[in-house]
């Protein structure tokens, strides 16, 4: 069987990377974007975000793919890819206008039996209001990129989750070859449990973090050398994670904060107690817990 052609829609970081490691994998990309100018750039190989070796890696891969900024140039693509980045508020919320539109779009021009994979984070519940595409070619696929990091984990991802309406079912064959290149675990289930799987995953990271900044502080005032007993800590840090940020009051920069608010969003919306206490200053102090007020805001 032939390689698939892969499309990606959106040319920021998401798509950008994702895009790039997959003509690295040797598929032919194209990628799509409608700011015609940020094509002209991408044509001459003029990245407009850093990250290490995304450079390097899309003057090798050069010759797999074709950017475009006219979306019927997608047709021709096997596996489409919504891979924009979602626009964020300073309060956290996200605004899937865009994303909506850009699926409206996408779809108009899919070839027959060409398969839709919502990339981006969204919320729960979004990817099965989808319309405009069959649901058995309608997918939700969990991207796991970090900034600083983002190659590296778009070529080496540690597993694929996939949220589909039929999960027991197998995946469309070109999907499956697309996702199978990778050579990692694929974990198949509803199409709400993969986009809550995402914001899980943020919250955990967030953790991870916020954690580690708390015990490196710690560390610093009694005399002992974080770095020592980062080592010792690497074999747990999936299990402490959750455990901690559980317990303790964690410090974050307002930026990673917005991670955080995702879960709590959904959490009142469907009525499930979930406190977080958010004060603004300098720094930002998240409290975690099981309370029944939900998510509150407070400055300071």
């Amino acid at each position: 069987m032939s390689a698939p052609v892969i499309g990606f829609a959106g040319m920021t970081h998401l798509g950008l990377v994702s895009a790039v490691a997959t003509a690295a994998r040797g598929f032919d990309v194209i990628g799509y974007d409608a700011d015609e100018r940020l094509v002209r750039r991408l044509d001459c190989c003029e990245l407009p975000i850093l990250e290490p070796d995304l450079d390097r890696l899309l003057s090798a891969s050069r010759h797999r793919i074709c950017f475009s900024a006219d979306a019927r140039d997608l047709a021709r693509s096997d596996v489409v890819y919504i891979a924009a980045d979602v626009p964020t508020d300073g309060e956290g919320d996200s605004d899937l206008a865009p994303i909506a539109t850009l699926v409206e779009e996408v779809s108009n021009h899919l070839r027959d039996a060409a398969v839709l994979v919502v990339l981006c984070q969204v919320s729960p519940g979004f990817t099965r209001s989808i319309a405009t595409v069959p649901h058995n070619r309608l997918f939700y696929q969990v991207e796991t990129l970090v900034f600083g990091r983002a190659v590296e984990r778009a070529l080496n991802p540690e597993r694929f989750i996939v949220g589909c309406a039929e999960p027991a079912k197998p995946l469309p064959a070109r999907y499956r070859q697309t996702l199978e290149a990778f050579g990692c675990p694929i974990l198949p289930m509803r199409y709400e449990s993969a986009e809550l799987a995402k914001i899980s995953i943020n919250f955990c990271l967030v953790a991870s973090i916020t954690v580690a900044n708390v015990l490196a502080e710690l560390s610093e005032s009694i005399g002992a050398d974080w770095s020592e007993i980062v080592p010792a800590l690497r074999v747990w840090t999936g299990a402490l994670a959750p455990m901690l940020i559980s317990i303790l009051g964690l410090a974050l920069p307002a930026g990673i904060s917005n991670a955080i608010f995702a879960p709590c969003s959904i959490s009142r919306t469907a009525g499930i107690p979930m406190s977080v206490l958010y004060v603004h200053g300098s720094r930002t102090r998240v409290i975690v817990g099981s309370g029944a007020g939900g998510c509150s805001k407070s400055g300071s």
